[in-house]
């Protein structure tokens, strides 16, 4: 997957009753992630824009490491050995489960398990924040892409023109 120029993945997530579904589009650090065809954010590896289109409003931010995970939990795991402690857990036939523990106390992520497939895809990762929620988050397909434009990973401000723009960095 590392060496492929970008990637589609569509998953499902859900956290207590509330449940969603997404796209993630990413390449290297680079992502766009839209849930339920409505909030969608990008990240061009530096900065990161938050649109949600029920109150027209686009937030710019620079995140830091654990707010991108919450997001992109490929970064998780592709982060594994500068920020967390892995441990293998049992695991049913085919399939690896590694339980992830951070480095720092007071990382957002308190812990996350990241169950893989025989040919090292994530199918499933459980991530535990620091406030006590989990939300489960589960692969339905990741298809290879090709090359994108750098452009692909922040919003065309032509399009949101009438949006309200609040800027937080």
């Amino acid at each position: 997957m590392k060496n492929a120029p970008s990637l589609t993945v569509k998953f499902t997530m859900s956290e207590g009753p509330e449940k969603s579904t997404g796209t993630l589009r990413l390449s290297g650090d680079k992502f766009v992630a839209t849930l339920n065809g409505g909030i969608t954010t990008w990240y061009d590896g530096t900065t990161q824009w938050v649109y949600n289109p029920k109150v027209d409003e686009m937030t710019v931010s620079t995140p830091t490491p654990d707010e991108l995970a919450t997001i992109n939990p490929f970064i998780i795991v592709s982060g594994l050995q500068k920020s967390y402690a892995p441990k293998h857990l049992k695991a049913p036939t085919n399939k690896y489960i590694i339980e992830l523990t951070p480095l720092s106390k007071s990382a957002d992520i308190k812990k996350a398990i990241i169950t893989v497939d025989n040919r090292y895809i994530p199918v499933q990762a459980a991530i535990t924040l620091s406030n006590g929620h989990t939300a489960l988050i589960k692969t339905v397909s990741i298809t290879k892409g090709g090359k994108l434009a750098q452009s692909y990973f922040r919003p065309d401000k032509s399009k949101y023109r009438s949006t309200e723009w609040i800027d937080l960095r």
